[in-house]
């Protein structure tokens, strides 16, 4: 029984067929009085992936300063780890710029006295915008012996997406009022109800437009391929990982 009321309100259904079978639904004994239906709200959500090279760093290098550098190439941070260089330079930038970032340099340090010493010196030499709290008004008078980056995440490109997002919720009609317009409403059968063609039911189905699912097998698709991703959106808040 429950698979035939399946297909009757599912869009595979022919329009008379469907008449038909309400009209023996209704006179039938499992007919309700009241039905629940699933409501639902649409929204429309610009999603963009950043992609970026991702860098493998043996442990005992691990440790030391990173540089991170603003979409115009600027360098707009600096800051330091002693535990995870990696791991702290994209939580940093995560935070710091929800996104907007075009790379981010790693300078791998021997010693925890030498991040903490290097940190500071780069800091009061080149004065990033964001360590406003640790910058000075004028320049050292001493130089450290100068040392390069040793690894890097450079950005590779950024994918937007328009990404739908269905929100249900549950409500409850008369039978009268429902059978006035079957068509336009999800009916709840079972206990548990088939979510795919909920959502399929009540997609807009453009061109261009992906659901959550789809968005999350494209970003897993790029972190797969060995990249590291960041995703923001058009209200400027950003997540690295994509849940």
């Amino acid at each position: 029984m429950f698979r035939k009321l399946d297909y009757i309100f599912s869009g595979s259904c022919h329009r008379n067929h469907r008449r038909f079978f309400l009209s023996i639904y209704q006179n039938s004994c499992i007919y309700q009085y009241v039905l629940t239906i699933y409501q639902h709200v649409t929204k429309i959500f610009q999603w963009n992936v950043a992609y970026y090279t991702k860098p493998i760093i043996p442990k005992e290098e691990n440790i030391g300063c990173y540089f991170i550098y603003d979409n115009d190439g600027e360098l707009v941070y600096i800051g330091k780890s002693n535990s995870n260089l990696y791991e702290r330079a994209c939580t940093s930038a995560q935070d710091r710029t929800k996104g907007n970032f075009s790379r981010i340099e790693l300078y791998s340090m021997p010693t925890h006295a030498d991040t903490n010493i290097y940190e500071l010196y780069f800091i009061a030499k080149y004065n990033p915008k964001f360590n406003s709290d640790s910058c000075c008004t004028d320049n050292p008078t001493f130089e450290l012996p100068d040392i390069k980056p040793k690894y890097a995440l450079e950005r590779i490109g950024i994918e937007p997406f328009d990404v739908e997002q269905i929100d249900v919720k549950p409500n409850y009609i008369s039978s009268v009022d429902y059978w006035k317009e079957p068509e336009k409403y999800y009916l709840q059968i079972r206990e548990k109800y088939d979510w795919e063609a909920f959502h399929r039911f009540h997609s807009q189905n453009k061109d261009g437009i992906i659901n959550i699912d789809e968005f999350r097998s494209k970003v897993q698709e790029l972190q797969n391929n060995g990249y590291v991703t960041f995703v923001f959106n058009n209200k400027n808040s950003c997540f690295r990982q994509f849940t």
